[in-house]
């Protein structure tokens, strides 16, 4: 598709993460240039290891990824773990949550799910988004977006000097996370589950291996009258990360057990990590922390004219299954060969409009099914109304849905 000089790219993405890169790198497939704007000066240093279903390594292999991206998760983590429910690291097993991820994929799928670190993931990402004409503006925030007839206008500002410019192109792309600023400006609300958790994530280091050694487990879940949570860590078991979504007892005091961000200092994170390890004077070295709300949500529109939205932007969801990041690429795939086409004249607006009616659905599907895992896996107490939905089977959540 040719450019016209009176946009600097012809579809603009507010967010240069997960989704803003596989947006990119997709519609660079098709032809079509990128221009991604994002806050951060350079990819995040914490360990985020995002679990990845067949459905994306189906769409990995297809952006000519796949092996890249097999090859970083075989360094960092053990394939094929299972899920497992325990009341410490060193203690004694509650559950089997899932005893082999890969149990059954051989059967609907060429790809196999695996673990890997975002920080390892999203250069493999760039790179192909750049080969296909994507450019990634860093530092700057959204200030405001406009669009007319023709196309979308997006003010920027430089995080440091403050210095703002306007882009131009005919379409953008909000995958500016759960606070998306594009999002904000387009007046589109969220609906859901609300806020059920101030959780939080400590990244840190401690040798674990002594428990976990030569033990087929990629996530383990801790339950203790200390903490509730899940632990992932790294292959040789020596570092990795520890989400606390309530701390002490949830049964007896909720709002407070719920609240597990209220306290960061670093003392009491050692102790949280100790408590879930189930060793009180193991060495724990604190790398870093996120503190986040625990909801799911699906913005009540996934497009206004010239605007979409994907990724958190369009659909928030707690961790438990992985599903967040996995739905978010599936949007970006689902609208780059629909903005592909709209841009080189062979499909009108309704094919546009398709976007919204397949994956809102879809989104707000997946949402309540983490939900659902949430309060089996992490909250049982935890009353809401209304009740949560059945559990469905994880095969049918990543490829289950038929447009």
């Amino acid at each position: 598709m040719a450019d016209d000089d009176r946009y600097d790219a012809p579809v603009l993405i507010a967010g240069g993460g997960l989704v803003g890169l596989s947006a990119a790198m997709f519609l660079g497939q098709h032809g079509v240039r990128s221009l991604m704007v994002e806050r951060l000066p350079a990819v995040s240093h914490f360990p985020r290891a995002a679990f990845f279903h067949m459905r994306t390594l189906e769409l990995f292999r297809s952006a000519g990824i796949e092996a890249q991206v097999i090859e970083g998760s075989r360094k960092d983590f053990v394939p094929d773990g299972g899920i497992v429910l325990m009341d410490t690291v060193a203690g004694r097993k509650l559950a089997d949550i899932i005893g082999d991820l890969n149990a059954g994929v051989d059967a609907v799928s060429p790809c196999r799910r695996l673990f890997l670190n975002q920080p390892n993931l999203e250069p493999i990402l760039y790179e192909r988004a750049r080969q296909g004409g994507a450019e990634l503006l860093r530092q700057h925030d959204v200030v405001g977006v406009t669009q007319d007839a023709d196309g979308v206008s997006m003010t920027i500002r430089h995080m440091d000097s403050g210095a703002e410019r306007v882009l131009r192109g005919r379409y953008l792309i909000g995958a500016d996370g759960a606070h998306s600023r594009v999002r904000e400006v387009l007046g589109i609300g969220r609906s859901g589950r609300p806020v059920f958790s101030n959780s939080v994530t400590i990244y840190f280091t401690a040798d674990l291996s002594r428990w976990l050694a030569e033990q087929p487990i990629s996530v383990l879940y801790v339950k203790n009258p200390a903490i509730s949570g899940f632990f992932r860590m790294n292959r040789a078991q020596t570092s990795g990360f520890l989400v606390i979504n309530t701390v002490g007892d949830a049964a007896a005091d909720p709002m407070a057990a719920a609240n597990a961000a209220a306290d960061v200092t670093e003392p009491t994170l050692i102790e949280h990590v100790r408590a879930g390890a189930g060793v009180p004077d193991l060495d724990v070295r604190i790398d870093g922390i996120s503190r986040w709300r625990a909801t799911a949500e699906v913005a009540e529109a996934f497009r206004k004219g010239r605007v979409f939205l994907a990724g958190d932007a369009a659909h928030v969801m707690p961790p438990n299954g992985g599903f967040g990041g996995n739905t978010g690429i599936h949007d970006a795939h689902n609208l780059a060969w629909k903005l592909a086409l709209a841009l080189n004249g062979r499909a009108g607006d309704a094919l546009l409009e398709s976007y919204d009616a397949e994956r809102r659905p879809a989104s707000g599907f997946t949402a309540e099914q983490a939900f659902t895992r949430y309060v089996t896996r992490s909250a049982p107490w935890l009353q809401v109304d209304p009740p949560i939905a059945p559990p469905a089977a994880d095969f049918d959540i990543e490829i289950g849905y038929v447009y």
